[in-house]
C-alpha cells in the first residue's frame, strides 16, 4: 500500500503532466518581456533585451558539429547527455524524470525533466524537454515554425528572435506567444538538420532563468 508521502507525490506528478500536456497540445504559451524574481518582484526587460539574453547561452568554445549525424541520447535519472549534439544536462536536484515514475512520453522525446513546487493554490511547474524526432519534411527551423503557426489559432504563434549556436549547431530561438495569457513563458531553441528535428524546449520558465539554466546546469562540448 503506497504511503500519503507517496500518493502526494503521483497526485502531483499526475497534475503537473497534465497540465504540462494541456499547454503543449493548445500552445498556450505566452512570450512576455516581465520576468519575476523568486521574491516576487517584477523587472522589465525590453524586447530586445530579452531576445540578446536568450541568443547569448550557445558556446563559442563548442565543437562544430556540422556533418555529424544526429542521435538519441542517453539519460540516467535526470541527467541528459547526447554527444552528437554535443550537450549534457544536469539539472538541480529539484527536477524529477516522469521516466521514473513510469509515466507516459511522447515517443519524440528523448528528455523530460519537471520540477514541481506546491503552494496553498495549486502546483506550479517547469520542464525542460528535448525531443528529436526524424523524417519530418522540414527543410529548416523556419519551415518548422510556419508549419506551426498555419496549425495554431489566430491567437497563439511562435516567433523567431534570434540564432544561437549549442554545443557546436545553430538553432533558431523561438518564443511562444498566446495573446489572452500574460502568466506563461515558454522557449524552444529549434534545429532542423537533415530531415530531423531538435526541440530543446523550457516551460513556464522566465527568459533569465533559462540563461541561468544554460549557466548552471547544461553543459556543451
Amino acid at each position: 500500500m503506497l504511503s500519503g508521502d507517496n500518493m502526494k507525490k503521483i497526485i502531483s506528478l499526475i497534475l503537473a503532466l497534465v497540465l504540462a500536456a494541456s499547454f503543449a497540445a493548445c500552445a498556450r504559451q505566452a512570450g512576455n518581456d516581465e520576468n519575476t524574481t523568486d521574491a516576487g518582484e517584477s523587472t522589465s526587460l525590453s524586447a530586445e533585451e530579452a531576445e540578446q539574453a536568450l541568443a547569448k547561452v550557445g558556446s563559442a568554445e563548442a565543437k562544430d558539429k556540422t556533418g555529424i549525424a544526429i542521435a538519441h541520447g542517453t539519460q540516467e535519472g535526470t541527467v541528459y547527455e547526447n554527444s552528437t549534439l554535443g550537450i549534457k544536462i544536469t539539472p538541480p536536484e529539484s527536477f524529477e524524470s516522469f521516466a521514473e515514475e513510469g509515466e507516459v512520453q511522447n515517443p519524440n522525446n528523448d528528455y523530460f525533466v519537471i520540477e514541481l513546487t506546491e503552494n496553498h493554490d495549486s502546483v506550479a511547474y517547469k520542464t525542460v524537454k528535448i525531443s528529436v524526432t526524424e523524417n519530418v519534411p522540414y527543410g529548416s527551423s523556419e519551415d518548422y515554425i510556419a508549419y506551426i503557426n498555419t496549425s495554431m489559432d489566430s491567437l497563439t504563434a511562435l516567433n523567431a528572435v534570434g540564432a544561437v549556436n549549442i554545443g557546436g549547431r545553430e538553432y533558431t530561438c523561438a518564443k511562444w506567444d498566446y495573446a489572452d495569457s500574460d502568466e506563461a513563458n515558454s522557449v524552444d531553441y529549434i534545429l532542423v538538420e537533415n530531415g530531423t528535428l531538435v526541440i530543446l524546449g523550457f516551460d513556464q520558465f522566465t527568459d533569465s532563468k533559462i540563461t541561468d539554466f544554460f549557466a548552471n546546469y547544461i553543459e556543451q562540448y
